[in-house]
């Protein structure tokens, strides 16, 4: 539940996840709910990691990958 309220603030102030999400959407042909359950994946993901290695975020790491 607050993953998801997290990410859903997200979505409308920073401009990495927004840009997963566009991708999610556009790309990868996904509905919002499911690139929201993505999004909350990655962001729990990102929140382990950086509590791990003690890092901060980074946009750069968390923006989707360039097609070939």
């Amino acid at each position: 539940k607050h993953l998801y309220f997290s990410v859903f603030h997200l979505l409308s102030h920073n401009r990495a996840f927004q840009a997963l999400h566009a991708h999610n959407i556009e790309v990868k042909r996904m509905t919002n709910m499911q690139s929201m359950m993505k999004l909350i994946a990655k962001l729990a993901r990102m929140l382990v990691a950086m509590a791990r290695e003690g890092q901060t975020f980074s946009a750069d790491k968390a923006q989707p990958p360039l097609a070939a």
